[in-house]
């Protein structure tokens, strides 16, 4: 009877055991396709913003660069700077922010002139790639994609979840970093 018993619960514990490895593998293998669903939802995604932005390039007849990030940029205005800013110098700009659909959300009139340190997250990814493309002086408008900018949620003010951003900007001043 011992013997039958210890034969019985052993079964029982590899039967257990190997339902355990099977829902191992299961979970890692739900794990795998979600995380392919996701790259390729996202993939799609960055797809249909890129053409967004190129119809809306295309329409307006800009003759914009674009970064390895997707940042596109066309520097409008140049006043011979005699340098471009490096990381920990302080910026000084002005910028208005719109919409693709040229909703307006910011103006410079309303912010006035910001400040931040390069490479100190003082404002959006966007904004600093752009920055770092400028001399002191510059005007250029810049296209940011929602993933250099505000992302999946927005501001939480005036900038919807996954905006894609058109942003006129003025480097008005670099003061180098000691």
């Amino acid at each position: 009877m011992k013997k039958a018993s210890f034969k019985i619960l052993l079964y029982m514990f590899l039967v257990v055991l190997n339902s355990c490895r099977n829902s191992e593998k299961s979970e890692q293998k739900e794990s795998i396709d979600l995380k392919e669903t996701l790259i390729n939802a996202n993939r799609i995604f960055v797809e249909s913003e890129s053409d967004k932005i190129n119809s809306f390039i295309l329409r307006g007849g800009y003759t914009m660069d674009s970064t390895t990030t997707g940042l596109r940029y066309q520097i409008i205005q140049k006043k011979l700077g005699n340098r471009f800013p490096d990381k920990n110098d302080l910026v000084e700009v002005e910028f208005d922010m719109q919409l693709l659909d040229g909703t307006l959300l910011y103006a410079r009139d309303s912010l006035g002139t910001r400040s931040f340190v390069l490479g100190n997250a003082g404002i959006i990814s966007g904004i600093e790639e752009g920055v770092k493309l400028m001399q002191e002086g510059d005007r250029a408008i810049f296209i940011v994609p929602s993933h250099l900018a505000f992302g999946f949620t927005g501001d939480g003010i005036r900038v919807p979840p996954n905006a894609t951003l058109i942003i006129n900007l003025e480097l008005k001043n670099i003061i180098k970093h000691k």
